[in-house]
């Protein structure tokens, strides 16, 4: 019996030293996790402001350091990268795309790679976080503690451009122009000028968006003038003046990009008497045009022959191209191209020289085989143009002639305007350019 009871003291000793040493070394592991520290990290940037659909975002750079040392440690970590949303929780849901896992913020559209971080800008303004969750190394999980960096994504409306235009004339520019009106016949008699054209837009990624058909247009007129059926008329007899109140809204489609805020514009409103007759004049819409031909290519290449937008004018600016000309009005024209000396402006090859005759160029190379005509040409009264390898870019003038018949009825013996004339010393100079065969498009 002694015999048992020893043996059974000396397995409860070594069993007690066991329990001892299994302590003592958890206190060891206890230690040693309690010495790891937690790391300093800072975005160069704590927030973001971007614009809907933007593509080029200088997203904020993340620094990870040791807080002892100072040292940056960033490679010593797993990195996480996820959205929390604007309600403070975090996007678990994700997709593969590319086999790479994505997650998308539910506000705005945006998107977040689980590796990489930020990837896209979506459509709809809100805001949301990025984080960045930072897992210690196997190796390094004695030194250092977890943690999560972030910063804030706000997605704004695009700063939206508005202009108003009497036909080809800009209203709300720098030096605004009035919409004028006129009354004749002892004022019995008044014309009737269309609301102005809206033109809206944003400029992103040097990429111009037009919006102008994403809003609604309301209007409203001061005392003496009134709007109906997107006309404006004036019953100011004797002169006067007013202005027009132009609301674009955001169509309800379009808000999540565009905001709800409304853009509101003023145009000033003329009313002049007039008894003579009120000078008008055709001239072309725009004064410049670029003509494009392509490097790396042989042969004739046929272009439609650039036909320029006319317009009426008065006396004073004003275009009352939609008030008083139909259709019939601009259609008997006819059109003259004439070369210009501009090619010493790209080019001094002594062999380059200007044809005046077809508006191009002749060139003397022994890979021709004699003279060839290289540049923009007229033939059987199609505007061509011809380019090789040896081409160059031309200027061209283009001159409008024109007969009428039928003009409106605010034209003539009863009517306030006077037949149109040309616009003395006008035309349009067509700019030659190179492009390389790849962006003919």
């Amino acid at each position: 019996m002694r015999l048992i009871i020893r043996r059974t003291g000396t397995s409860a000793c070594r069993l007690l030293m066991t329990l001892l040493l299994l302590a003592a070394m958890n206190e060891v592991m206890r230690a040693q996790s309690s010495s790891a520290v937690t790391p300093k990290w800072s975005f160069t940037s704590s927030s973001l402001e971007v614009t809907v659909g933007q593509l080029n975002v200088d997203k904020p750079t993340l620094a990870v350091t040791d807080p002892n040392t100072g040292k940056p440690i960033r490679g010593r970590f797993v990195e996480r990268w996820g959205i929390i949303d604007a309600n403070g929780k975090e996007v678990t849901e994700s997709e593969k795309v590319d086999h790479r896992v994505k997650f998308t913020d539910p506000t705005t559209g945006s998107t977040v790679n689980k590796l990489y971080g930020l990837d896209a800008i979506g459509k709809k303004t809100g805001s949301f976080k990025v984080f960045d969750q930072l897992i210690p190394q196997e190796r390094y999980k004695d030194q250092y503690q977890s943690v999560t960096a972030t910063y804030t994504v706000k997605v704004k409306s695009p700063t939206v451009t508005v202009e108003y235009y009497n036909g080809s004339t800009l209203l709300n520019g720098s030096t605004p122009t009035a919409l004028q009106f006129y009354t004749y016949n002892g004022g019995n008699n008044s014309t009737t000028v269309p609301v102005p054209a809206a033109k809206l837009y944003y400029t992103l990624d040097n990429t111009t968006y037009d919006v102008t058909s994403d809003y609604d247009y309301s209007y409203s007129v001061t005392n003496g003038f009134s709007v109906e059926k997107n006309s404006i008329t004036t019953s100011l007899k004797d002169g006067g003046t007013g202005t027009l109140t132009i609301t674009a809204t955001p169509k309800n489609d379009y808000k999540d990009m565009l905001g709800s805020e409304s853009i509101v514009k003023t145009i000033d409103l003329k009313t002049s008497k007039h008894e003579g007759k009120i000078k008008t004049y055709i001239t072309f819409a725009s004064y410049g045009q670029d003509a494009l031909k392509y490097r790396n290519m042989t042969g004739t290449l046929q272009q439609s022959t650039y036909s320029p937008a006319l317009v009426i004018k008065d006396e004073f600016g004003n275009d009352i191209t939609s008030s008083v000309a139909s259709s019939a009005s601009l259609s008997n024209l006819t059109t003259s191209y004439e070369a210009l000396n501009a090619f010493h402006q790209f080019s001094t090859d002594p062999n380059d020289a200007v044809d005046l005759l077809n508006a191009g160029y002749k060139l003397t190379d022994e890979h021709t085989g004699g003279f060839q005509s290289i540049g923009v040409v007229v033939q059987d009264g199609i505007l061509k143009v011809l380019a090789d390898v040896h081409s160059h870019p031309d200027d061209y003038k283009i001159t409008v002639n024109f007969t009428h018949q039928d003009w409106d009825p605010l034209f003539g013996d009863n009517g306030i305007y006077a037949d149109p004339e040309p616009m003395p010393n006008q035309s349009i100079t067509v700019k030659g350019q190179f492009y390389d065969e790849n962006n003919k498009n």
